[in-house]
């Protein structure tokens, strides 16, 4: 087993779709008005898959990155786990995405929060917390939110 430079196992990097476009890493800003219009849902977490109709980002540089070009203002969800594990290396743990919203001045944040680290949920909900006057909230179960907007779209 072959370690990198940057923390990742050979088996991580082979894991990388090679066919993944630049878009879906972060890359260049495209016309998205439909993913937008419907609310885009953004799930950063190192290794837990996202469910279907989630953007995927791996690393906290990632999702700045991508928030940097495209702005937060469609986005009606981010899911997060908080320990960014062997993708620390690539921005940190996942708190620094909210840190960068908070220094960003970014409003009407919903976040879910799917970490199993309390202490590191609790800096994310600090972050929510210090906010709540624009308009960040969290929702404790995404599941239940998304059954209760499904039934009220019927």
């Amino acid at each position: 087993m072959w370690f990198y430079p940057w923390g990742l196992k050979e088996e991580q990097i082979k894991a990388i779709p090679e066919n993944i476009s630049e878009e879906e890493i972060g890359g260049e800003k495209s016309d998205r008005s439909e993913e937008f219009s419907q609310g885009m849902k953004v799930w950063i977490d190192d290794v837990r898959e996202p469910p279907p109709g989630f953007r995927w980002f791996r690393t906290a540089d990632d999702a700045i990155d991508f928030l940097e070009k495209n702005g937060s203002e469609g986005i009606s969800l981010f899911d997060t786990d908080h320990d960014a594990g062997d993708m620390f290396v690539m921005g940190g743990d996942y708190v620094n995405v909210f840190r960068w919203l908070d220094r960003e001045g970014k409003r009407n944040v919903t976040v879910h929060i799917h970490s199993a680290n309390p202490k590191g949920a609790n800096a994310i909900r600090e972050l929510i917390s210090r906010n709540k006057e624009n308009g960040w909230k969290e929702i404790r179960n995404r599941r239940k939110k998304e059954t209760d907007d499904a039934q009220r779209q019927d």
